[in-house]
């Protein structure tokens, strides 16, 4: 993390796109800075952590999100249709890939 970056005075919002084992720890820090946070999955990686970042939530003026993105893409959502409608069976395991492979 960059020191002073957090405490900048233009900066509202802080996306945690670091490494997983980062997320927790700057997403605190961010909320703590007073900075909404926008956090890639998984948003801590154990659970005591999570559980800090909670505490944190609770009592910062920022607030924290968990990204969504895919499983609220469309196309995984068209993709999991079939499934939630019954046409394909009971799903044991999936795996997909989701991105953008750019030119």
């Amino acid at each position: 993390m960059c020191p002073g970056l957090i405490d900048r005075g233009d900066l509202d919002i802080v996306l945690a796109l670091t490494s997983m084992n980062d997320h927790g720890s700057l997403a605190r820090a961010a909320l703590e800075a007073g900075r909404h946070v926008l956090a890639e999955r998984p948003m801590a990686t154990s659970v005591p952590e999570a559980t800090a970042l909670l505490e944190a939530t609770a009592v910062a003026p920022g607030q924290l999100v968990c990204a969504p993105h895919v499983a609220l893409s469309p196309t995984y959502r068209e993709l999991h249709k079939p499934v939630r409608e019954g046409e394909v069976g009971e799903l044991r395991l999936a795996r997909a890939r989701y991105g953008w492979a750019s030119p």
